[in-house]
């Protein structure tokens, strides 16, 4: 009887195990597939502007792209790692809702002065590359409004994944690629074939997603919570650790951007942000480990750390080795949808990929990495990747659209390796804050607040 017991409790255990997977592989597979859809949907949108603009004006849409970008990842620098890694722990604590309001308050602050810094650089650019003083106007306006919302975009969707809201966030998701789709289909019925009207369609997207993310995150943060020094002196450790290795990372991603546009090299530049679209695959990957396997890893205990994150790695290197063969059998296709001013580009598409591969399997190690707060060493990316530059501008031609492509393999992979080093060390010795000392800080922090608003 005993054994029979036991073997029925262990089939009990076992069905209950196989429900568990299953879901979860439901729940994989249904995120997994809103981001390719959503990608896909990006993909074309990228097409329909690469073919429906000159070279002249995608050249300087690539440039509003490349310095938006650079804003947005120094507006949220260090955010993402604070809120998985230590909201992770906080979320069951009362405190929560001002932890999110210090790190959205501190966020606010750190944007403006970044834009500032950022205005003079977009309109240089440009100017270096002839463009109207209209143009230029126009385009560094709806680039800050464009920043101003994604910084914001980025902190709430971290918040929306720590709390598992995956339906919520796939359903966001899949309204702004339709918008997205709908604004960059309306480029066929508009003849003004201006860099202008794909980044004001951006804006407007990036805006709606926002209040979307902001309506959702209101079942879940209390917004007029108090703001807490203890709260924002930790994002602000965050922040200031991951900053320069960010600063290094905006040049390292954007290096070929710049150098091109200071030479006014704008027929290259146009070639290399046009093959730069089919990369986005792999934004697919990067979308599901930061939304699932990011809070997952995050809140694993210490006995389940190293296979939840074996997991996570082995399932990104399978399916980036798919992603790379896929594109080498569709190359010679894939090439002709950029249109005719970009045909016989094939191999510089290999090149391009394969560096997009590269930064992708990099990305997956640091969003893991972060989201167990193993960002102590990130500085080590600084100087492999001025070592990768320098080499490369000492032995590549960057006069064609092939030379940015081989710059662009040489500088991905000092991320891959320094992230590989903060793994080993982080497996190591993992981290973790002192909660207890972090609750009590904040009580005091909250009680002076009320005291001052007596």
């Amino acid at each position: 009887m005993a054994t029979m017991s036991a073997s029925r409790k262990y089939e009990h255990v076992a069905s209950k195990r196989r429900t568990v997977n299953l879901r979860k592989g439901g729940t994989l597979a249904r995120f997994f597939g809103t981001q390719a859809l959503a990608q896909v949907v990006a993909l074309i949108v990228g097409l329909i502007v690469v073919n429906q603009l000159t070279k002249e004006e995608y050249s300087y849409y690539t440039i509003v792209v490349a310095v938006t970008s650079a804003i947005t990842v120094l507006g949220s620098s260090g955010f993402g790692a604070v809120l998985l890694s230590n909201g992770a722990q906080l979320r069951e604590d009362p405190t929560f809702s001002s932890f999110i309001v210090s790190v959205l308050s501190l966020r606010r602050k750190l944007f403006f002065r970044v834009a500032c810094g950022a205005v003079p650089i977009l309109g240089f650019l440009l100017l270096r590359n002839d463009a109207s003083i209209w143009n230029i106007t126009a385009l560094t306006c709806l680039a800050l409004l464009t920043c101003a919302t994604m910084t914001s975009t980025t902190v709430f969707n971290d918040l929306l994944a720590l709390e598992y809201q995956r339906s919520r966030l796939q359903y966001i998701s899949l309204v702004a690629s339709g918008l997205r789709l709908l604004g960059a289909g309306s480029l066929f019925l508009i003849p003004l074939k201006y860099a202008v009207i794909p980044v004001a369609v951006n804006s407007a997207v990036t805006f709606i997603t926002l209040r979307m993310q902001r309506k959702t995150a209101s079942n879940l943060v209390n917004f007029r919570a108090a703001v807490t020094a203890r709260y924002k002196k930790m994002a602000m450790m965050g922040y200031t650790k991951l900053l320069p290795v960010n600063l290094f990372a905006i040049f390292q991603g954007q290096v070929i951007v710049f150098i091109l546009s200071l030479q006014g090299l704008t027929n290259a530049l146009a070639e290399v942000g046009a093959l730069s679209r089919f990369p986005v695959a792999f934004v697919v990957l990067t979308s599901t480990i930061a939304s699932l396997a990011g809070p997952i890893v995050a809140r694993a205990s210490a006995d389940r750390l190293k296979r939840t994150y074996g997991q996570a790695v082995a399932g990104s290197c399978f399916l980036i080795v798919c992603l790379v063969g896929l594109v080498y059998l569709a190359s010679p296709w894939l090439v002709l949808l950029l249109g005719s001013e970009y045909s016989g580009l094939k191999d510089e598409l290999m090149v391009m990929f394969v560096a997009g591969a590269v930064f992708c399997l990099g990305d997956v190690l640091r969003i893991l990495n972060q989201a167990r707060g193993w960002i102590d060493l990130s500085w080590m990316q600084i100087p492999l990747s001025l070592l990768a530059i320098a080499c490369g501008l000492l032995w590549i031609d960057l006069d064609t659209s092939m030379g940015g492509c081989l710059l662009m393999l040489t500088i991905s992979f000092p991320q891959l390796v320094t992230q590989l080093v903060l793994l080993v060390r982080g497996i190591r010795s993992p981290c973790s804050i002192d909660l207890e000392n972090l609750r009590q800080s904040a009580s005091v922090d909250r009680r002076h607040a009320e005291e001052r608003t007596d």
